[in-house]
């Protein structure tokens, strides 16, 4: 997986390494042109439940889902992407379990300072910067410190989500229509694929 200023592999023997930067997602090294071991704190946590999958954003945060359907978040906490439990842009060097999910998790989304959650029963939940509305509300609130719950239309539900800088894109299966494209967040230059419409949505 890719972030801004580094990368993350998992081999077949179960280990996680990075390299490139480690400036804000700070696992404690200089920056890194060579693959990195990581610490045991990670080590152990893909011993003990497993990954099945790993996320990062272009803000030097990551997330990783476990086989037990636990979620943990490292690195730069900018606009609250990971959680309200610590201090605007804290840097976590050990992963912490996020906010549990009662649903399991089926796909993140790691925009430039929010991330996309959707669990299995359909619906999403969003966190972090909301100043392009990205998070899904329209509310006046530039950042999401507690976990949005975003719902789909009436009976339909979300099936996938990536992201861009500022705006994610969904699909979507409704009733008439499986896998028909949603946008949010910002449309500069067409981004979010509504015309020339530069607003938020």
């Amino acid at each position: 997986k890719f972030g801004y200023y580094h990368t993350f592999v998992t081999t077949m023997d179960h280990n996680l390494y990075t390299c490139g930067g480690d400036s804000g997602s700070s696992f404690k090294i200089e920056d890194n042109y060579g693959m990195f071991n990581l610490n045991t704190h990670f080590q152990d946590l893909v011993q003990k439940e497993g990954i099945t999958g790993i996320w990062v954003n272009n803000f030097n945060a990551s997330i990783l889902v476990t086989k037990e359907n636990n979620v943990y978040g490292c690195g730069n906490n900018n606009e609250y992407c990971l959680t309200d439990k610590l201090k605007l842009n804290d840097v976590i060097t050990v992963p912490i379990m996020l906010p549990p999910f009662k649903q399991k998790v089926i796909k993140v989304a790691c925009g430039f300072k929010a991330t996309f959650f959707i669990v299995d029963d359909g619906t999403a939940y969003t966190v972090g910067s909301n100043t392009f509305r990205q998070c899904g509300s329209m509310e006046e609130e530039n950042e999401y410190k507690k976990y949005f719950h975003l719902l789909p239309p009436p009976n339909s539900a979300f099936r996938d989500v990536v992201a861009g800088e500022e705006y994610f894109l969904m699909l979507i299966d409704e009733p008439n229509w499986k896998g028909r494209l949603y946008s949010l967040g910002s449309n500069e230059c067409g981004r979010a694929g509504v015309g020339r419409d530069s607003s938020n949505r």
